[in-house]
Parts: C-alpha cells; structure tokens; sequence
C-alpha cells in the first residue's frame, strides 16, 4: 500500500471510530432505557419504535466495528502480523456477541407484545423476561472481556511502534484495565454501571478518533518499516 491508502485508512478508521462510539452510546442508552426498566413489558410494547430503532443504532455501531481491524490491519502487521492479526480476529467477534445482545433486547420487545395482546399470566412473562435481561447482561460482559483483550493488543502496539503520540497508548492501556477490572467485579455481584468504568477508555478512543481524522499516523514510521512479517 501506499502512504497516501495509509493516510487514506487511518482517517476512515477514525470516523468508524466515531461512528461506531456515537451509535453505541445512544443505541444502548435507547435499549437500556427499556428493557431494563421495571415495567419493561409495558415500556417495550409501548415504546417499540424506540427500542427497534436503538437495535438499529447497535448493528450500526457492530458494522463500525467491524470495519476499524480491517483497515488498521494493513498498518499494524508491519509492526507485528501475529498481534495485527489477533486484533482483527478480537474485533471481528464483538459484532457477533452484539447481535446477541440485540436479538435479547427484541425478544423482550416481542414478550411484551404478546403480553398485551393476550394477557395471561404476568409472573410467567416476568420470568422469561428475567431470563433475557440476564443473558443480555451476560453477553455484554463477554463482549467487554473481547474488546478489553482486542484494546489491549491495539494499545500495545500502538505503544511500541509509536504511530500516535503515547499518550493515546498509555491512557489507552490504563482504560483496558479499568474496563476490564470492572466488568470482571460486576460478573462477581459488585453493582457497577458500564457507562461509568468504561468512561476512562471512551474518552481515549474519542481523541484518538478525531487525531487519525486530522494527523493520521506518524506515517515516516510507516514508511521506514522493513518489519511487514514481524511476530
């Protein structure tokens, strides 16, 4: 590839950045909102286009993720193919595990319909609807183990082959671990809200969007790489 195609990846790697950060916070928020209320049957039937449109937003923001590897992937194996490649792998999963957190999220939406169409018996929709609630938790706590472990090959190389300034890789590698540290805690019963230990990292990769939109890499690094098959 040339320095202009690098150039090129870098600037729409950093709006998917973007995109895929701006789709998930509203998307989620929209999702969680709902069906995690405590009259989330009702809220579900009756707020469906909201809850349609956040799985929406979430797909989006899984299409967003999916494409970042894919175009860094050029980049970062110049440094190291194996974590290069361990990244795009990593990243490629979260979309998945997001499609379960969706396809929860809608079953609650469709255990709502049903139960104001035909009524019944609320504590049985309850208990389904308890059960969905946990998975869909569960899996976004899968889905932070992934992106902490994909974070953490990034920051890291990103760290060793200085192609942003390292401030981005250190505050980056710090917000992996406390992202990490907590999804780990709430899996073990600490009540802990995601949006609040995954704020140090966020933070992160919002300036780091917008720096690969203006600055792009430090492509005289590029340039002088011989290590394209580097472990």
């Amino acid at each position: 590839m040339t320095m202009t195609e690098f150039k090129y990846n870098a600037r729409i790697a950093g709006a998917l950045f973007l995109a895929a950060l701006a789709a998930n916070l509203v998307g989620s928020e929209w999702l969680d909102s709902i069906v995690d209320a405590p009259d989330y049957l009702v809220q579900a039937f009756a707020l469906k286009g909201q809850v349609v449109a956040g799985a929406l937003l979430e797909i989006l923001s899984a299409a967003a993720v999916a494409g970042i590897p894919v175009l860094l992937y050029p980049v970062l194996k110049r440094y190291s193919r194996t974590v290069a490649l361990g990244y795009l792998c990593l990243r490629i999963i979260e979309p998945a595990i997001t499609m379960m957190i969706i396809l929860a999220a809608l079953s609650i939406l469709s255990l709502g319909q049903t139960f104001a169409a035909n009524g019944g018996d609320e504590a049985s929709y309850l208990l389904l609807g308890s059960i969905l609630q946990a998975a869909r938790g569960w899996a976004l706590m899968l889905y932070i183990l992934v992106f902490s472990v994909a974070s953490l090959l990034f920051y890291g190389l990103l760290f060793k082959s200085r192609l942003v300034p390292r401030l981005f890789s250190v505050w980056g590698l710090a917000g992996v671990v406390v992202l990490a540290g907590g999804a780990i805690a709430s899996m073990f019963g600490v009540a802990l809200d995601p949006m609040v230990y995954g704020a140090l990292l966020g933070l992160n990769e919002l300036l780091l969007a917008f720096w690969m939109i203006v600055k792009g890499f430090n492509f005289d690094l590029v340039a002088g790489s011989g290590r394209a098959g580097a472990l």
